[in-house]
């Protein structure tokens, strides 16, 4: 059981159920752009390695440089999960997704924006396009080994957006 007592709430023998199950306990997650240090660190004890905003070629280097400690750590690589977490704009045709684009840029302070521009270089780092594009995208970086991708949205208002993902292609993705 819990209990707190604050300036402005107050709990008293709170037990919350049900229970979250993690035998032995948490997973460890650490993340880090593929550098020897978190990669060594993440070889020798975590569940999983996450790394940021990465382009297609830092992801063959990153998850080389992760395999590459697991050995040397003595670790099956395939023990550990490599992820990505990157941010994603989607819509059903252009017309929604530019203007994602256009409030996703609003969120960055930037007031006018070539969306089609814009959009090049989100995908550098992002997942960008339909959801027929996006689950393309997701499949490329599935074969460079990565098991897990969290999706960022830019703009947090954009719930319309999140439902997209949940219907259109997280349905579609296996594993």
């Amino acid at each position: 059981p819990f209990s707190f007592a604050g300036q402005h709430y107050e709990v008293t023998d709170l037990d919350a159920q049900p229970k979250p199950v993690q035998r032995p306990g948490p997973p460890i997650i650490i993340g880090g752009e593929g550098g020897p240090r978190s990669v060594a660190l993440a070889a020798r004890v975590a569940d999983e390695y996450n790394t940021p905003d990465p382009t297609i070629e830092q992801i063959r280097k990153r998850r080389a440089a992760f395999v590459e400690a697991c050995e040397r750590a003595g670790r099956d690589p395939g023990s550990a999960r490599f992820s990505v977490m990157a941010q994603v704009l989607v819509g059903t045709d252009r017309a929604e997704l530019h203007r994602r684009t256009e409030a996703a840029a609003r969120v960055q302070g930037i007031e006018e924006v070539d969306p089609t521009a814009y959009l090049k270089d989100f995908a550098q780092t992002g997942f960008a396009g339909t959801p027929d594009q996006v689950v393309e995208q997701l499949a490329e970086v599935a074969e460079l080994g990565v098991q897990r991708v969290l999706l960022e949205s830019p703009d947090h208002t954009d719930l319309e957006m999140i439902d997209l993902i949940g219907t259109e292609i997280l349905p579609r993705m296996s594993g």
